[in-house]
């Protein structure tokens, strides 16, 4: 202000006062991600506006939060309804977002395979292929033999003969499982054909029923029965209608190939109804061997039989038509083959030698600059004598020698055992003698002979 006597003036600082308006708070919010499988952490953006002093977040599982933006993480699957309230001086406002977030269970693994060809004869090369279910990162396999894989479609070949079990294991994010296959891969033999026939011989019309005798896994059956006539039925009953002498054939096919069985004169149809006089005969294998010796017997009789009787040499017996017998013991045994028919019987007769078994014997090597080797040997009660042969000349009938060598050098030592009838059975061994150098003390694997 001014007047005559001079002015004057008054400022106060901050006297007038003036506010924004209050704005009333709107509610809302968004997510990412809004679904999956558990469990699932969700990152929650507060997009509101207005004035807002505080907030309060419900995620709709029991969880809920103060954060302006939050994390929040579901443990279960489900669907929820989030609701944000915020407060702040010009009131409060609510946001709900019903079955906002979508929560899958985690996907379970489960394992499953598949593989081609399942049944074959060895080497068997197998396609095996992957047919499991749910997020897997790996697989493994075990193939029953001994082999593995961590392929999802591995290929494997089997070496041997033998039913064997699968298994694949597949792991994932959320677990892991294993299926197992027993005996789901079969190697198997050729099979090998044989049959009998009954009755062999009779007037026209001569009705004959044929029996499989085939060994080894079989599907199919190929008869030829030498007049003309087929079968493919496992033991068929054929009739010949005529006369003569007829020779029959079965071819038997399987996952292990095919095989022929023929039995030549088998059948005898006569002009009237007189039955045909037996004839005894067999073929066996093997016809010697170590003890204890198996051995397969086959019928090769022909003519009218009813019955048949085998007598082995070692008080065993059979009426089988292709017996099998077991020889436990060394020695020389004749087996008879007897068949029998309305016209009377035959005999047959054939030796088996088995053989004593297989000596076994270790060589102790000399020490450094040394030439005797001691050998030691301990004889099965079926061995009656026997002989050391050194490989440099010497020999030696002890049971438990020591043999020095003149020189150095490579020898073949052999041991040969004798059994009653003069049998016997040998092994060889090579020995390594190096006099002042230091001994190879490597044994070499016998080398079997007879």
């Amino acid at each position: 202000v001014s007047g005559p006597g001079g002015s004057d003036n008054e400022i106060k600082a901050g006297y007038i006062q003036v506010t924004a308006p209050v704005t009333s708070p709107v509610a809302a919010f968004d997510a990412v991600p809004t679904s999956g499988t558990a469990p699932l952490a969700v990152q929650f953006t507060d997009r509101s506006s207005g004035s807002i002093s505080s907030r309060s977040w419900s995620f709709g599982d029991g969880g809920s939060s103060t954060a302006q933006n939050p994390v929040h993480s579901y443990s279960s699957s489900g669907t929820y309804t989030v609701t944000l309230t915020v407060n702040g001086p010009g009131g409060s406002d609510v946001e709900t977002k019903v079955q906002y977030i979508q929560v899958t269970a985690p996907t379970v693994v489960v394992a499953g395979f598949s593989a081609i060809p399942r049944v074959g004869r060895a080497p068997l090369a197998v396609q095996f292929t992957d047919a499991s279910l749910g997020n897997i990162t790996s697989w493994v396999w075990s193939f029953g033999d001994g082999g593995t894989s961590t392929e999802r479609n591995p290929a494997h070949q089997y070496a041997s003969v033998g039913n064997y079990t699968v298994s694949l294991t597949v792991i994932g994010p959320n677990g892991t499982d294993t299926e197992a296959k027993p005996g789901y891969v079969q190697v198997v033999v050729p099979p090998k054909a044989a049959f009998s026939a009954t009755p062999t011989g009779g007037a026209p019309p001569l009705s004959v029923l044929f029996t499989d005798e085939s060994t080894g896994l079989v599907n199919a059956w190929a008869w030829d029965f030498g007049d003309g006539g087929t079968s493919t039925v496992p033991s068929p009953a054929y009739q010949y209608e005529s006369a003569g002498t007829y020779t029959v054939r079965l071819t038997v096919t399987g996952p292990g190939g095919s095989n022929t069985a023929t039995q030549s004169d088998l059948v005898h149809v006569g002009a009237d109804d007189s039955p045909v006089a037996p004839t005894a005969q067999f073929v066996f294998t093997p016809t010697q061997g170590s003890a204890p010796l198996e051995v397969q017997f086959t019928d090769r009789s022909t003519g009218t039989i009813s019955s048949r009787q085998w007598m082995f040499g070692d008080s065993g017996t059979s009426t089988a038509h292709n017996p099998t017998h077991i020889f436990t013991e060394p020695g020389v045994y004749t087996t008879t083959l007897q068949v029998e028919g309305p016209t009377g019987q035959s005999a047959k007769k054939h030796q088996v030698r088995v053989l004593p078994a297989r000596p076994q014997f270790a060589a102790a090597p000399p020490v450094a600059g040394g030439m005797s080797v001691s050998f030691t040997f301990n004889p099965s009660a079926d061995v009656t004598s026997w002989l050391w042969d050194f490989g440099d000349g010497e020999t030696s009938t002890e049971q438990n020698p020591t043999h020095t060598y003149a020189m150095s050098g490579n020898y073949e030592v052999t041991l040969t055992v004798y059994g009653v009838d003069g049998l016997s059975s040998s092994t060889e061994l090579a020995v390594s003698i190096y006099g002042d150098a230091p001994p190879d003390n490597r044994l070499f694997l016998p080398a079997i002979t007879h």
